[in-house]
């Protein structure tokens, strides 16, 4: 008779440029970090197309960042997923060696040449989130072998919209993961440290968690009570990471070689194919190059740029006469000059302060991700709070959202104090427009994530015989649904109501936030059975038969 394989426990850190997976050793009694094909324990979130035209499928990770035929690759889609084009950021679009284009309804999608066809290829943002993570997912059972993995919990910014956390269940969708729960970044960090260092906090602390990876920024203010952590304030800035800081080294470059090579970068109308391929590996050998030096300015005043690599043969071959040295100073003032600093420091400002956490109240400071190893950054953190509050030098930055994932993972499939010990928060009011546009919240910031906590209100219809009622959902903090920041989320339609003289039927309205940060929305007609659900369990700009098309297309490349 076979012995049952004890189910497995899976976090993952999908990251814009870095991603992670763990298991949870339940022997160890630790999550452990699972090494990729090239024996890194940080997997690229890179793919590339370019082994199709010779039979080959679709590369992922490290080895597809690492190829000699970096030619077409897709990388940041953690930038793009659960956006309308309108809002991905255009420099971010200058430097990427591909195309974002906008669907009818005005999402944004990919567009990348694939060999194989010899043509254009669109891909959904989530496609290539989802190849990343049938990747990560696929290590992770050879890993484990034969064991059932019972429970996987997948990270997302504090600061992901509705359509963004859908998006990112659609690509664990396709990558055929099951039993998927999302937890904020910052959270699953603070997890992670509590359970390293179970005695170095104790009731009344106030953590704060400064998460600034590759692609975003997350602050997070939580309190220790008794066994439990509270989160009390949280927001992001999905438009500010490290790229920000990589782009800025890339206009530095480029500028170097500008002098010598004119017209080097430049993109051209009406450009073949042969010209794109040209430019694009010249694009891409300049962003890993510009990566490469800003890491070594964090540990060096001053570096040098690998010509050899950064530029073609054809011209490095002549000897073009360019300076190679960059240092930090000249680096960190042009951050300064663009105001990537201020805009760090104001964030975190405008999380903390809403709930007065600010030097000498503040026990413990998190600094997570690889933008945190940057000297300026942490300075910048330092003027806020006490250094002496940073976490441990031991802890480490770029595996504790993963592990923290994994352990929550484990923590969902057993009877484990853990699992009733985080409360976490809605960042960002979420409400309907009512008469004047004006903006109704249902869901204050700050309101906890918790199963019972359904918020209802009720309106009475506003004319004779109405017969249906639309409601239109917005997040943000402003008092009119048009006003700088506000986000348009969805309508939520209630049709058959009973025709009635004005104000004689009651519509109520219903509200919670899922453990995923997802709105459940249920609007009734009291006294009847007239009701409507919206459970946005799948992106709420696509349908049920472009869902199953994109499944289809996904396929293709496997």
């Amino acid at each position: 008779m076979a012995v049952e394989e004890d189910p497995a426990f899976i976090g993952i850190d999908l990251g814009t440029t870095f991603s992670s997976i763990v298991y949870y050793d339940t022997i160890r009694k630790e999550p452990v970090l699972i090494e990729d094909e090239t024996g890194k324990e940080q997997t690229a979130s890179w793919i590339s197309l370019s082994q199709l035209d010779t039979g080959g499928s679709v590369v992922v990770g490290n080895v597809a960042r690492n190829s000699t035929n970096l030619v077409y690759v897709i990388y940041d889609s953690k930038r793009i997923i659960g956006k309308n084009e309108s809002d991905v950021n255009y420099e971010d679009r200058e430097r990427w060696p591909f195309d974002v284009r906008s669907r009818d309804n005005g999402c944004a999608y990919i567009e990348c040449y694939n060999p194989l066809t010899q043509n254009t290829e669109g891909f959904e943002p989530e496609e290539v989130s989802g190849m990343i993570l049938k990747y990560l997912y696929g290590i992770a059972q050879n890993k484990l072998g034969n064991r059932p993995i019972s429970n996987v919990v997948v990270t997302v910014p504090v600061d992901f919209n509705d359509r963004q956390r859908d998006a990112t269940l659609l690509a664990c969708k396709l990558a055929g993961i099951k039993n998927v729960s999302l937890a904020n970044e910052p959270t699953a960090a603070i997890i992670e440290y509590k359970r390293e260092y179970p005695n170095s906090l104790k009731g009344g602390d106030k953590i704060v968690v400064i998460d600034f990876g590759g692609g975003t920024l997350d602050v997070t203010c939580c309190k220790i009570a008794n066994d439990s952590i509270i989160v009390e304030s949280c927001g992001g800035n999905q438009n500010l990471g490290g790229n920000d800081f990589d782009n800025v080294m890339i206009d530095i470059i480029k500028e170097r070689i500008k002098e010598s090579i004119p017209g080097y970068y430049k993109r051209k109308r009406g450009m073949t194919q042969k010209e794109k391929i040209i430019l694009n590996k010249k694009l891409i050998r300049l962003k890993k190059e510009s990566e490469r030096v800003k890491i070594k300015l964090s540990n060096k005043t001053v570096t040098e740029l690998n010509l050899e690599l950064l530029l073609s043969d054809d011209y490095y071959d002549i000897g073009i006469n360019i300076d190679p040295t960059i240092t930090r100073k000249a680096f960190e003032e042009e951050c300064d000059k663009r105001g990537l600093y201020k805009e760090f420091i104001n964030k975190i400002q405008g999380v903390t302060l809403r709930k007065g956490y600010k030097k000498r109240t503040v026990q413990l400071v998190l600094l997570i991700g690889g933008t945190c190893k940057m000297p300026r950054i942490r300075e910048e953190v330092a003027s806020l709070f006490d250094r002496q509050t940073f976490s441990d030098k031991n802890f480490n930055p770029l595996s504790a959202v993963a592990k923290g994932a994994g352990y929550l993972a484990y923590s969902k499939g057993v009877d484990c104090v853990s699992n009733k010990i985080v409360y976490d928060i809605v960042p960002t009011p979420i409400g309907i427009e009512v008469e004047g546009g004006i903006f109704e919240s249902l869901i204050k910031a700050g309101e906890a994530i918790l199963p019972k906590n359904v918020i209802r209100r009720r309106y009475s219809t506003t004319v004779n015989n109405q017969t249906y009622a639309k409601f239109k959902i917005y997040r943000g903090f402003g008092k009119y649904t048009n006003s700088d920041g506000m986000e348009y989320i969805t309508t939520l339609t209630i049709n058959g109501i009973p025709k009635r003289k004005t104000g004689k039927c009651v519509i109520e309205f219903t509200t919670q936030v899922n453990e995923n940060g997802i709105m459940e929305l249920t609007a009734s007609v009291v006294g009847t059975d007239v009701k409507t659900n919206l459970t946005t369990v799948v992106d709420l700009s696509k349908t049920e038969e472009e869902v199953e098309q994109l499944f289809e297309h996904f396929q293709m490349f496997y």
